[in-house]
């Protein structure tokens, strides 16, 4: 899978959006929009982005945020706010990887 810049930059050209046409659409915490530079630093893989500005970014480019989440190797927010055994996390990770058809040899690896 590609990094979270690669994808937000194929989806902002696939939408012949200018940096500036995303930046604008995008706010930070303070309720300022993101600057060019800070969007192009993302676009780079120079800054990792808030789990907030992923919200916004799927949400404007039409890109399922768990895409993005796992492209930046994190959890969605809303499966880390969950109650959940490890028994749970064992088979979902299992189910995971067969649907990605991971060798059984490098699922070994990880535990």
């Amino acid at each position: 899978m590609d990094p979270f810049g690669t994808i937000i930059a194929r989806a902002r050209r696939a939408k012949k959006m200018r940096l500036v046409d995303l930046a604008c659409q995008i706010f930070l915490r303070n309720g300022h929009p993101i600057s060019i530079p800070h969007l192009s630093d993302l676009e780079h893989h120079r800054n990792p982005p808030s789990d907030d500005l992923i919200v916004q970014f799927a949400s404007i480019l039409d890109i399922s945020p768990d895409i993005l989440f796992f492209s930046l190797g994190r959890i969605p927010p809303d499966l880390r706010q969950c109650s959940v055994s490890e028994e749970q996390v064992h088979v979902a990770f299992v189910a995971f990887r067969q649907v990605l058809e991971v060798p059984s040899h490098m699922a070994k690896n990880t535990v």
